[in-house]
């Protein structure tokens, strides 16, 4: 009896994992393919090691709740983690109905983020910061400051560019 049940576990893991695998093929952006595959992994892995305790008996059956529990706390995070090395790589939601609340939402089709380009290994051009914003101060509207200390900010103003008339520090 306890054979039988083995082999239906063994191929409800396999159709869990075929799924899985079918979810990441059709998804269409990375976090829903993220969420299929870590899904289908977990419960498809831990249908296929209860399949094994079940044959294998007590024994066995000690390696494999280790293994689950292991499983169970492990692939959580690393779906975070690619989620958001993901998100931090401006990877855009394309699922529908998909809401970034921390991006604002372009209006227009030409307003959208483009592609991140792949950094080169000599650093960001000169005169840019790693996110790409130039290194040039700014000043306030109406300040009469001109000339710049080598930190960026403004002789003769605060940090924000102010000068000391319009907003004493």
């Amino acid at each position: 009896m306890s054979a039988w049940i083995a082999d239906v576990l063994v191929l409800v893991g396999l159709a869990v994992m075929t799924l899985g695998v079918y979810g990441i093929l059709r998804f269409p952006d990375v976090y829903t393919r993220l969420h299929a595959s870590g899904k289908a992994s977990f419960l498809g892995v831990s249908l296929l090691l209860v399949a094994g305790a079940v044959g294998g008996g007590p024994s066995a059956a000690a390696r494999v709740v280790l293994i689950v529990m292991l499983l169970a706390l492990t692939t959580p995070v690393a779906a975070h983690a690619i989620a958001q090395a993901a998100y931090h790589r401006r990877e855009p939601m394309r699922a529908a109905g998909a809401i970034d609340r921390e991006r604002p939402v372009p209006r227009r089709h030409h307003d959208a983020v483009p592609a991140r380009q792949p950094r080169s290994l000599s650093g960001p051009p000169a005169g840019r910061t790693t996110s790409g914003h130039a290194l040039t101060p700014r000043r306030a509207a109406g300040s009469t400051c001109s000339a710049s200390s080598p930190s960026g900010v403004a002789r003769g103003g605060s940090v924000l560019g102010l000068d000391a008339a319009s907003n004493p520090v």
